[in-house]
């Protein structure tokens, strides 16, 4: 994974889906409901980044969460990704 990617699980009940924001590193950690989810990477830019062909395919980029369990998971970015943007700062005036 990238830094400040915006990657959104959707659930396939139809449900809102959640979303995440990698750190500097690439990891992002999210509690989510118990269910089947398909993963979706974008740009802090709102467009949608490129991934890499593997991770394209449905069987790479979803997965069933159980309840209670842990799990890891990740998308692979195309090499030639652009997902710019900046992280916005949020101050309190």
């Amino acid at each position: 994974m990238a830094p400040n990617v915006l990657i959104r699980f959707v659930p396939q009940n139809g449900a809102s889906g959640v979303l995440a924001m990698t750190d500097q590193y690439g990891m992002a950690t999210i509690p989510i409901l118990a269910g089947t989810y398909c993963a979706e990477a974008y740009g802090l830019d709102g467009h949608p980044a490129k991934l890499a062909p593997d991770s394209i395919k449905p069987f790479n980029r979803c997965f069933t969460a159980v309840a209670g369990k842990t799990m890891e998971f990740s998308l692979t970015l195309a090499a030639d990704a652009k997902y710019g943007g900046e992280v916005p700062i949020l101050g309190v005036d």
